[in-house]
């Protein structure tokens, strides 16, 4: 069942009148070479009062502006507001576009602000009364998204980020956002970052709703459990707009202890210090429940550079569980125990030995060397940490 909204723009006698659902009776007279506009409606019963479907009670269509454009595009008539339109407008005979629209530009996406437009094409006869009928709906889709209260008991940070891939189509819901968003219909992807109590562990997840139309309604809450270690993402279309059945079920992994990154006698968090002489044994314990599909390491040091470890065969950012470890870079990074023949790709855990590159660090010196690391799974869940090493003279 689709329960549409409307708002109703009305020419009559050349002049234009906004109503909701009333007959307009008459003619005027007038000069042979001009006509006049009149709307005659019938009765609809799919149709719903629009002061039933808003949430206002009225519909507030007085700065609807309203353009009147001849068979060449060649804009005739243009009114800013309605409530500037005059009772009576002269025109000469001829077909015409109407376009009425709540406001002059239309946003890919904006919170609180929905979008309706509507035309017709009338021809203007000489001396006749005319009907014609422009139906303004909406064109956009509404998007509300809340966070359940269990969320600030796991999470210090967490945001959704909602876009229809369309240039400005984005818009950040914070925790603290309540406000509602629409989007030009496009298929939205739903981006959830969120960050641990500590501020150590980040987790990034996308769902995608691709089944999407004007008029939607999409209320969104998110839920870090549903039972012990479950998380879900629950999609109600309401039903004052297009009725749909859409439940997006997410990964059983969201809790911040399902994928882990952490150093092996050390925290992670904390700057790893190596003296002069020292060689340290430098390990990452990960361990991922629903299977590692991507280890991308990437390395960030103002000495070691991008430039630097090209010409030692490496790269500044790799993936570790997807390199072909015959391929030069792979050779390179098996000779520094990186990774071995064994495939890491599909492992529910694995150690990340960083032992065998600290000697090439301390031959930059003092400085301090930074390795984000981040472990994406199955269910393309991620985590991602860093790693600081500082090396003293």
């Amino acid at each position: 069942m689709k329960i549409k909204s409307y708002s109703y723009i009305v020419i009559t006698t050349l002049t234009l009148i906004l109503i909701g659902c009333n007959m307009l009776e008459g003619e005027t007279e007038i000069p042979s070479a001009k006509g006049s506009l009149a709307l005659n409606m019938s009765g609809d019963g799919t149709l719903i009062p629009v002061s039933f479907l808003r949430e206002k009670n009225t519909v507030d269509v007085s700065n609807y502006c309203v353009e009147i454009r001849d068979t060449n595009g060649v804009l005739v008539k243009f009114y800013e507001k309605y409530a500037d339109v005059p009772d009576k407008i002269d025109i000469r005979k001829g077909t015409y576009l109407i376009k009425a629209s709540s406001d002059l530009n239309q946003l890919d996406a904006i919170f609180d602000c929905p979008y309706y437009e509507g035309t017709t094409t009338v021809e203007v006869k000489s001396g006749k009364v005319v009907e014609a009928k422009v139906i303004c709906s909406l064109i956009n889709m509404k998007v509300n998204i809340s966070y359940s209260s269990d969320f600030d008991t796991y999470f210090s940070t967490y945001e959704a980020i909602v876009t229809n891939g369309k240039i400005g189509g984005e818009l950040i819901f914070s925790k603290n956002e309540v406000r509602s968003a629409y989007f030009l219909p496009s298929p939205l992807t739903i981006t959830l970052n969120v960050t641990s109590k500590d501020g150590l562990t980040n987790f990034r997840k996308e769902f995608l709703i691709s089944d999407v139309s004007a008029k939607d309604y999409h209320e969104i809450k998110f839920s870090p459990y549903i039972g012990v270690g479950d998380a879900s993402l629950t999609i109600k279309i309401d039903d004052k707009m297009n009725e749909k059945d859409v439940v997006i079920t997410g990964p059983s992994t969201l809790p911040p202890d399902a994928l882990e990154v952490e150093g092996d006698g050390f925290d992670i968090g904390k700057e790893f210090e190596i003296n002069k002489g020292e060689t340290p044994t430098v390990k990452i314990n990960i361990e991922a429940p629903k299977l590692i599909q991507h280890l991308i390491v990437t390395i960030d040091s103002r000495k070691l550079t991008k430039e630097e470890l090209v010409k030692v065969g490496l790269d500044d950012t790799f993936d570790l569980a997807t390199i072909d470890p015959t391929s030069p870079l792979g050779t390179n990074l098996k000779n520094l125990g990186f990774i071995s023949d064994d495939p890491i790709q599909g492992k529910d855990r694995m150690v990340f030995n960083l032992s065998q590159f600290m000697p090439m660090l301390a031959l930059f010196g003092a400085e301090t060397h930074r390795f984000n690391i981040k472990v994406i799974d199955k269910d393309g869940v991620e985590i991602e940490k860093t790693l600081t090493i500082k090396i003293n003279a």
